[in-house]
C-alpha cells in the first residue's frame, strides 16, 4: 500500500464483535512507553480474508474471537475444525485448555509409535 504516516487498524470479517471491541479498547490505551516518534492510529475497514492456518496451538483463534453467524455460514464451515479455531480454555470455563489436549493427543501417538517399533522388533 501507500505510506500514510498512520498505522491503520483493521478488524477482520470472521472476527466477533467481542473480539473487535477488545482491540478498540487496546488501541484506545496510552502507551507506557511511547515511542519518539509518534505513529496516529486510524480504525480501517474491514478486511474480507479467511482464519489463518497456524501451527502452533497457543496462536490459534479462539472460539470467542471468532463470529459465530460468519462460521454459520456453508462456505466457511470447513474452518470450524481446530485446525483452525480452538476451545477457548479453563478461563472461559472449558474443562480443559487447548494446548493440554494436544499435548496429550502427541504423548499418546508417541506411545502408540514406541508400542508399534518393539512389536515390529519381536516379530524379527
Amino acid at each position: 500500500g501507500r505510506l500514510t504516516g498512520r498505522y491503520i487498524s483493521c478488524p477482520w470479517v470472521w472476527a466477533s464483535e467481542q473480539r473487535n471491541q477488545f482491540i478498540a479498547a487496546v488501541d484506545a490505551q496510552q502507551d507506557p512507553h511511547p515511542p519518539k516518534c509518534y505513529t496516529i492510529q486510524v480504525r480501517g475497514e474491514t478486511l474480507d480474508v479467511t482464519i489463518p492456518w497456524i501451527q502452533k496451538v497457543e496462536h490459534h483463534a479462539r472460539r470467542w474471537m471468532v463470529s459465530q453467524e460468519w462460521l454459520a455460514q456453508p462456505e466457511n464451515q470447513k474452518y470450524d475444525v481446530p485446525a483452525f479455531v480452538v476451545d477457548n480454555g479453563k478461563a472461559w470455563g472449558d474443562p480443559k485448555d487447548p494446548e493440554e489436549t494436544i499435548s496429550a493427543q502427541k504423548r499418546v501417538k508417541i506411545q502408540k509409535k514406541e508400542v508399534a517399533v518393539h512389536k515390529r522388533a519381536k516379530l524379527v
